[in-house]
């Protein structure tokens, strides 16, 4: 795949179109270059499907009816239909691809912290369970590029106090893998501490803990922050562009 477009590894195992944009294929807030991406991809663009992403974990079941739209208040979104292109915009978020290649369904959940203390990963595995018949040991799920635990430091009110409460009873080991005092800002001589949260893991085990197989989730290790061919809301501040993420199924 040309460079303006990072496959992920469902890609390469099954009729699957699924990967995040670089920012060599631009700003995709706008429409236009959406549509370019969607002609580079060799996918109909008045079938994009997209949500008003707002932080949150409402996740949308995607029908005929809803080809091209974009659901209000949305942040993840779920479909059976083939030739179907569901898109999410990140700029330091996780986007996380879920497929169960059983019974042909795909889901696409932008994972930002907020998203994540609101448990949009475990709706996500119910809602597919419910409506779909989808068994969570059968999914394979990809974590996409995001900001890493060490790059994304924040305050202990509200992000890191959320985290903490939210996966206290994962136990101790959990918690300190997904939570801990930020090192970088001891070095720097910092007065507030900072806290470093790892979004991929605490998604991780969200999964885990519905019945999603640890060997079926794969953590993409490049930081949006880090790589200056992504965009990161983080170290762009407000001019950020966004990469989309994008997941198709292919089947006939």
């Amino acid at each position: 795949m040309e460079d303006f477009f990072l496959p992920i590894s469902l890609t390469y195992r099954f009729p699957v179109l699924a990967g995040i944009t670089t920012n060599s294929a631009g700003n995709a807030k706008f429409a236009e270059k959406r549509r370019e991406i969607a002609h580079r991809l060799g996918i109909p663009y008045s079938r994009i499907t997209t949500g008003n992403q707002v932080h949150k974990s409402n996740i949308a079941i995607v029908g005929e009816k809803d080809l091209g739209r974009k659901f209000p208040t949305t942040d993840g979104l779920i479909t059976d239909l083939p030739k179907v292109p569901l898109a999410i915009f990140v700029a330091d978020c996780p986007p996380i691809f879920l497929f169960d290649r059983q019974r042909k369904i795909v889901g696409l959940l932008h994972a930002g912290w907020r998203s994540t203390v609101g448990n949009i990963s475990s709706k996500a595995i119910e809602i597919m369970s419910e409506n779909f018949g989808v068994k969570a040991k059968d999914l394979l799920v990809v974590i996409g590029p995001h900001i890493c635990k060490e790059c994304y430091r924040v305050s202990w009110v509200p992000v890191a106090k959320a985290f903490s409460e939210r996966f206290e009873s994962f136990g101790g080991e959990a918690l300190a893998s997904i939570i801990s005092e930020s090192s970088r800002a001891k070095d720097s001589g910092a007065q507030e501490k900072l806290w470093c949260i790892d979004l991929a893991k605490a998604n991780s085990y969200q999964l885990q803990r519905k019945g999603v197989l640890p060997e079926n989730i794969e953590i993409t290790p490049i930081c949006t922050y880090e790589d200056k061919n992504l965009f990161s809301y983080r170290r762009d501040k407000a001019p950020a562009g966004r990469l989309m993420a994008i997941i198709q199924l292919n089947f006939s």
